[in-house]
């Protein structure tokens, strides 16, 4: 005797994986963001999310906490700053947070080291001079044209330096 053949239905299965914050922005929801008579925010997951300006700005911004103080960090502007640049910067200032380092404070050394950097280039360093020492302006071109030209850019403690000035002082 045959047994009737029953068919045995399979269990529904999701076609996204599981991530660990379901309701990501996508591209084409921040693209609809449209400014209202107030600013709002539209979360991506993490404390990352991107503020809608009344006037149409569209910034990324990330919330945190950073020993015991609630914190808000600015990643950038929407255009400029894609959506996987935003998380990409994110998971970078996320694991600075979990070694122990303030990202904004990481941030804001950053910036001053590199303007301190570019203050002492020999270009700044012979433009200040030159405009303390040297009122002239034909003085000043023929400095420039001759000078600053060769040196751009050259650190005083970068290697380079030294092959300017022989350059500078064989130049006829």
């Amino acid at each position: 005797m045959a047994l009737p053949c029953t068919k045995i239905k399979k269990a529904q299965t999701t076609s996204s994986p599981r991530t660990r914050y379901p309701c990501r922005l996508t591209d084409t929801e921040i693209k609809k963001a449209k400014a209202k008579t107030n600013a709002y925010s539209k979360a991506d997951g993490g404390g990352l999310y991107l503020w809608v300006t009344s006037s149409g700005g569209k910034f990324w911004r990330w919330s945190y906490r950073f020993d015991g103080k609630e914190k808000l960090m600015s990643l950038g502007e929407y255009p400029y700053i894609s959506l996987s640049d935003a998380r990409q910067k994110y998971s970078d200032a996320r694991m600075l947070l979990a070694k122990d380092i303030d990202p904004m404070a990481q941030r804001k050394s950053e910036k001053t080291a590199k303007k301190a950097a570019s203050e002492n280039s020999f270009q700044s360093v012979a433009t200040k001079w030159v405009e303390h020492c040297l009122r002239v302006p034909i003085a000043m071109r023929r400095f420039y044209k001759h000078t600053l030209c060769i040196l751009k850019n050259c650190r005083p403690t970068n290697q380079h330096l030294h092959h300017g000035l022989l350059v500078l002082l064989c130049y006829k």
